[in-house]
């Protein structure tokens, strides 16, 4: 999509699960656009990474650690986000966990005799 169909200069995006896959695409996405970046995750420093690349670009990006598990965090994370730039217009929440901790839900396994059955 070509940068002028959505100007969002002066804006500000926050974006939970931005160290990793989509999160970082969306908040490369969000400043290409002309937004100021908030980054959220647990991992500070993917988040200082990111940062500096979206800075080097011309945008405004800020990295803070949050578990958005932890609602005081969240707390901290929006009250951050709004003393810096004045205001939240976006949220992207892209961040999230499996109930047992696991990064992908884990099927039972089969033997291979049942497999070749089906």
């Amino acid at each position: 999509m070509p940068a002028d169909i959505v100007d969002l200069t002066g804006r500000t995006a926050v974006v939970t699960g931005a160290s990793a896959g989509i999160g970082v695409h969306l908040a490369r996405g969000l400043a290409a656009h002309g937004a100021n970046v908030v980054l959220a995750a647990r991992r500070l420093g993917r988040l200082e990474e990111l940062a500096q690349e979206i800075g080097e670009t011309g945008a405004q990006a800020l990295a803070v650690r949050c578990d958005v598990t932890d609602r005081s965090q969240v707390e901290t994370l929006l009250d951050t986000a709004c003393e810096r730039f004045g205001r939240i217009d976006v949220m992207v929440n892209d961040a999230g966990t499996a109930g047992d901790g696991a990064r992908f839900p884990r099927r039972p396994r089969t033997s291979s005799s049942s497999r070749r059955s089906r």
